[in-house]
């Protein structure tokens, strides 16, 4: 009889081992929690699911038993953030008012290069309104997507935004980050940068509906100023949330 008809994950031993794809056998219930704890640094997404009492982690195609009683969260992690870790996967789209449907995607197709992959025309809405809605999607290197309305009927205000009312961040290779400067200015786009934020090198473009658009570079120490375990972000937070209670 297989281990599976068994109950056994096919993935554990009967001395207690663990086995996965791209890892060696793993020993004891510290140094199972260890590979754990590595195999989710710098990962994508996590997807953890209950599987014959044990715990499953599988990431990137890898698949990884632990233990219930060894599974361990970053101390950054709270009871609320937990349930979201597993269930949200990655952004599909953010959604944006657009004044001309081929203006804006003159800009994002032409000029920044993201292939324009859906276009829907919306002639009612879900309450039964009749509307006239043009909804488009333009396609980034990892799946998700930059989307547009173009609602003639819904008024809208337009108006040069500041970067920090709104921009949108998009990382490029640090050798994109000169092509595109150049690339702007040429064009006679509204371009700024480079600025060097520490973490990363950015420069910046106006779109036609005056939304900043950003191209980012990750610099060499990016990741570790980027962990939550080390940077002291909810601090930060907390520190900012006390001063502004106290006025």
């Amino acid at each position: 009889m297989d281990s599976t008809r068994r109950g056994r994950s096919p993935w554990c031993t009967r001395r207690g081992a663990y086995r996965c794809p791209s890892f060696r056998a793993l020993h004891g219930l510290a140094e199972l929690s260890e590979h754990f704890d590595a195999a989710c640094r710098g990962l994508e997404y996590a997807n953890l699911v209950q599987w014959a009492g044990l715990t499953l982690l599988q990431v990137a195609g890898l698949k990884l038993i632990v233990s219930a009683r060894c599974r361990r969260f970053s101390a950054d992690e709270t009871p609320q953030t937990r349930g979201a870790l597993a269930m949200i996967r990655k952004l599909h789209h953010s959604a944006y008012r657009c004044r001309d449907s081929e203006q804006t995607r003159a800009f994002y197709e032409n000029f920044m290069g993201l292939p324009l992959v859906g276009c829907l025309e919306i002639r009612e809405t879900k309450t039964g309104r009749a509307t006239q809605v043009l909804h488009t999607f333009y396609r980034l290197d990892d799946g998700s997507h930059l989307a547009f309305f173009e609602a003639p009927d819904m008024p809208f205000d337009f108006k040069p935004q500041h970067d920090f009312d709104l921009h949108i961040a998009l990382e490029v290779d640090a050798p994109v980050l000169a092509d595109m400067l150049a690339k702007g200015k040429s064009q006679g786009i509204e371009t700024r940068g480079v600025s060097n934020h520490g973490f990363i090198d950015s420069i910046y473009f106006r779109d036609p509906n005056g939304y900043v658009i950003e191209l980012c570079a990750k610099r060499d120490r990016h990741d570790a100023l980027m962990d939550p375990a080390t940077n002291g972000a909810r601090d930060a937070l907390q520190r900012w949330t006390t001063a502004r209670a106290k006025g």
